[in-house]
């Protein structure tokens, strides 16, 4: 080992069988509005993602949190972010820089 950490998957990934790529998708609590509306996803769902996993790491918790699928689909296309203010100030506006919603919506 040479001691880096490496983040993949951000919640889709491809594939490779048999010659043909299949999606395959993780943890909804990580996934961007345009997976959840099933449009065209590009970098900006990975940074999004990566923005997610970075508040869970040092909330341990999701940003997203719901009690159904539906519920989370909504929290997230609506922005609505469990943000605890007993974070420093810096780290909230670098994870809410993160997470627009105008450049993803």
């Amino acid at each position: 080992m040479d001691g880096k950490a490496k983040l993949g998957d951000f919640n889709v990934s491809k594939i490779a069988k048999k010659g043909l790529l299949y999606t395959q998708t993780g943890t909804p609590y990580y996934a961007s509005p345009e997976v959840w509306k099933d449009n065209p996803y590009d970098i900006k769902s990975d940074i999004w993602s990566m923005g997610c996993v970075l508040y869970e790491a040092a909330a341990l918790k999701p940003p997203f949190t719901a009690t159904s699928m539906q519920a989370l689909y909504k929290r997230v296309l609506k922005g609505i972010i469990n943000i605890s203010l007993k974070y420093q100030k810096g780290f909230i506006q670098i994870f809410l820089i993160i997470i627009q919603m105008n450049f993803l919506l």
